[in-house]
């Protein structure tokens, strides 16, 4: 049995050089055109699956704003005062109370959710993953979410930034591990892109 934490904060997380070919961090530092690209990805630290994200974001060149659980001091502290200037887009892997905090105080300075992934472990030892957002940042996360880490930053940035028909997905995969990583707190984790109005179609919650 693999263990979900030592394989997550391995080398080998980081190490996946594709999604559909190519370099993931190229693809990633590479992303321009018609493509939304994260200001800022958030991290809750208490989550391996986030934390090789993060990891995965900074060697990308990515900002990464960690919490754990508590968002208030990060929109205190920094989101409240750049949304006043203006909107701007995020990408997250956090619990989902988390990105409820963001998406309400979102949604009343012009942003709101363009994908949204619900990952669930269930008590039969597979691993619920729901997606709801544009065709491309579903097959991309459909395909790689396993693998977290470079592959989810890269599925971020293939996010469109023109209006797209919302595609849905529901995949169940064997649990690396029944222990470790968010199914040993018995909670969901959530994937999420939040970009300003008038770009991507949003995603309504659920």
């Amino acid at each position: 049995m693999i263990d979900r934490r030592a394989f997550l904060e391995s080398g080998a997380a980081l190490s996946a050089t594709s999604v559909t070919g190519g370099s993931l961090l190229s693809r990633i530092a590479g992303a321009t055109g018609n493509h939304l690209i994260a200001a800022t990805i958030v991290i809750d630290r208490r989550f391996p699956e986030a934390r090789v994200t993060g990891l995965a974001a900074r060697a990308a060149g990515i900002r990464v704003a960690e919490v754990d659980g508590d968002m208030s001091r990060l929109w205190y502290s920094e989101f409240d005062l750049r949304w006043r200037r203006k909107p701007m887009t995020l990408a997250g892997v956090t619990a989902p109370e988390g990105l409820f905090v963001l998406e309400t105080l979102a949604n009343d300075r012009q942003m709101r959710v363009v994908f949204r992934g619900v990952h669930t472990t269930r008590g039969d030892g597979h691993e619920l993953h729901r997606f709801r957002g544009p065709d491309n940042v579903v097959s991309a996360l459909a395909t790689s979410v396993p693998l977290w880490g470079t592959a989810v930053c890269a599925a971020f940035n293939t996010c469109p930034a023109d209006p797209a028909p919302v595609f849905a997905a529901d995949l169940s995969l064997p649990a690396l591990e029944s222990g470790g990583g968010f199914q040993a707190a018995g909670r969901e984790l959530v994937t999420w892109i939040i970009a300003p109005r008038g770009t991507a179609t949003p995603v309504a919650r659920g």
